[in-house]
């Protein structure tokens, strides 16, 4: 088994590499930390690290669930977790992305071989909820654009 915390940007991600036989009560040891940019190659670079026996946990934001739909296939399980769940992330003393992507991992590795459960899930929906989802929110947006100018041109 394999593990992988991903820490996501809107340009890049961290990701921190653990198996089963390396210790979670020691952070550096039994690790390795890669950084990949969004693009072809990156990616291309970094679907060569997937297994068929691999966990992945990567923290819900904006891009997420784009991001996860592109390698969800090639793994065994992919967790979306709920920030607001790690909390601890936020309050080390020391935040760095290699730091955020080791400290998803470790919780992963502890979920999945503990078999309790650390960290929820967040519903990932399908893509065609996804992209109902933003057409609404552009809808919304556009809307109140459209008060704001009314409400412009009506104040001269």
């Amino acid at each position: 088994m394999n593990f992988i915390g991903i820490d996501l940007h809107t340009n890049k991600f961290t990701c921190c590499y653990r198996n089963e036989h390396s210790p979670v009560d020691n952070p550096k040891n039994g690790r390795e930390i890669k950084t990949f940019n969004l693009t072809e190659d990156g990616l291309t670079a970094f679907y060569q690290t997937l297994t068929s026996d691999t966990y992945v946990l990567v923290e819900a934001t904006i891009t997420t669930f784009s991001f996860v739909r592109l390698f969800k296939d090639r793994v065994k399980e992919v967790i979306v977790a709920n920030t607001y769940e790690l909390k601890q992330i936020s309050h080390a003393r020391c935040n760095t992305d290699k730091i955020d992507a080791d400290i998803l991992c470790r919780f992963l590795k502890a979920q999945i071989i503990s078999g309790e459960q650390f960290i929820t899930n967040v519903f990932v929906p399908s893509k065609e909820i996804q992209d109902l989802r933003s057409y609404f929110t552009t809808y919304r947006l556009l809307k109140k654009q459209n008060v704001q100018l009314k409400n412009r041109i009506h104040r001269y």
